[in-house]
């Protein structure tokens, strides 16, 4: 999915067990996505998703500027 071109990037540094690691590794490799931080997203949105799907969707938010 795509990011809308107006929507700011915010980097986060997340630590991680070494074996998920490989197993998102293992996820990048098996679909063909080109970078570790696309990988990343992905796997985000998708899991995101599962979890709205089980919940109520969430309020928008605020912007904090």
């Amino acid at each position: 999915m795509e990011k809308p071109v107006d929507d700011p990037v915010v980097r986060k540094s997340v630590s991680l067990p070494e074996s998920l690691w490989a197993e998102i590794s293992d996820f990048r490799f098996g679909e063909r996505i080109g970078t570790e931080s696309e990988a990343l997203r992905r796997l985000i949105q998708s899991g995101l998703r599962a979890e709205t799907g089980k919940r109520s969707p969430p309020k928008p938010r605020k912007s904090a500027r």
